[in-house]
């Protein structure tokens, strides 16, 4: 959703493009502790070209740890997005999810394909990243069609 903003002051005009990243927050209780992120892939990969979009899904990731009591921010650094992007299409739901109690809490992250839901990855609440064997074999088949 783009929306230019117009802002007139005496004989200047300036234009601002309002960048929005679609996030929907949901409660499942099939997948961790109940409460998870949905993003499309398509929204997923618009924050490869732009940095304000980016910043939007960092934000959304951030605010969902932080209300399930992780105690650090910035969970998706570009280096795991970089990762994350090398596997994902456009087709593709991204599934963030918190697992476990208060002192062992951790970030599962899913990719939805085809109606097949995977964890590909999990962070822990020190950032520490864990890549699971289905993120591996996606990123064999996705090198195999190139």
């Amino acid at each position: 959703m783009n929306d230019d903003t117009r802002i007139s002051y005496s004989k200047y005009i300036v234009e601002r493009k309002v960048l929005i990243m679609k996030v929907e927050f949901i409660v499942n209780y099939e997948l961790g502790n109940g409460e998870v992120v949905l993003i499309e892939g398509s929204e997923f990969l618009k924050a490869d070209k732009d940095d304000d979009e980016f910043n939007n899904l960092g934000f959304a990731i951030d605010a969902f740890t932080c209300c399930a009591g992780f105690k650090t921010q910035t969970f998706l650094y570009r280096d795991c997005y970089d990762d994350l992007k090398k596997i994902v299409s456009k087709t593709s739901t991204i599934v963030f999810s918190i697992e476990g109690k208060r002192t062992r809490l951790r970030l599962d992250i899913y990719i939805s394909e085809k109606n097949k839901l995977q964890r590909v990855m999990c962070i822990d609440k020190n950032g520490y990243v864990t890549y699971d064997e289905a993120f591996e074999r996606a990123l064999g088949k996705k090198q195999k069609k190139k």
